[in-house]
């Protein structure tokens, strides 16, 4: 699977974690095979990442997984029902992401 460029302070931005701690866990995703690490091809300071097929699989599997949850979880309802749920549910991460206090 095709990786893409990236640097390691976007990583760490992206996921709100200190650097150290992204080449932690980049170290220990290649060391279990699931990422191979280059160096960029056209900036030193990034790198390429791109997923095994064990990643790939584990993303399958994962992603299989929460459609049939999701699926068991929304049975019996309509889908005019889903679609209301799903308008609260994103008023609900909207009011997270402001930061809104019960």
């Amino acid at each position: 699977m095709a990786g893409h460029e990236i640097s390691r302070k976007y990583l760490s931005e992206a996921m709100q974690i200190s650097g150290p701690s992204v080449t932690s866990l980049l170290n220990s995703l290649e060391k279990n095979g699931f990422i191979i690490r280059s160096s960029g091809l056209e900036d030193g300071r990034t790198m390429q990442i791109d997923l095994t097929e064990k990643a790939s699989d584990v993303m399958k599997d994962t992603m299989d997984m929460l459609y049939e949850i999701s699926d068991a979880l929304l049975a019996g309802f309509s889908e005019g029902e889903k679609c209301i749920f799903l308008e609260l549910l994103k008023r609900v991460y909207e009011n997270v992401g402001q930061g809104s206090h019960i």
